[in-house]
């Protein structure tokens, strides 16, 4: 149940549920709530729906929330959905990893695009690491 709202909410995955209670306990947070609109892509030829797990609304702004441990083999196609459709409405989409208990962060879109299907975050993290090394020895 949110702090926030008093709603329930369902939640799918062990990391946002502590998200959601990480984000109960911001107080830069108005309140949050699952998306109710779906996002609308289409993969191997047919038109799908796509639900980011959260819409976070603050002050000034609001972020809709992806929270991913592992790529499956839609998700670049539904990430780039994603990005142009709030990218549309003026709303910033992000992906973010829990690295480990109540550290989120957020996950660079352009590096997503350059990794490959069933990349863990892990090794994700570790490419990016790799990569940006890389880039300051240059």
């Amino acid at each position: 149940k949110s702090l926030k709202t008093g709603e329930s909410v369902h939640f799918d995955s062990s990391w946002e549920e502590e998200r959601m209670k990480q984000l109960d306990q911001d107080p830069d947070v108005i309140f949050w709530t699952r998306p109710r609109s779906p996002v609308s892509y289409i993969l191997r030829n047919k038109t799908k729906k796509y639900f980011p797990d959260l819409e976070i609304h603050y002050a000034d702004k609001v972020v809709v929330e992806e929270i991913k441990a592992i790529f499956t083999d839609d998700f670049l196609v539904k990430h780039a959905a994603a990005i142009t459709h709030f990218d549309s409405l003026g709303v910033h989409f992000r992906v973010i990893f829990r690295r480990q208990p109540g550290d989120f962060v957020e996950v660079d879109k352009n590096m997503i695009q350059s990794l490959t299907l069933g990349a863990s975050f892990d090794e994700i993290f570790g490419f990016y690491r790799s990569k940006k090394r890389k880039s300051s020895d240059d």
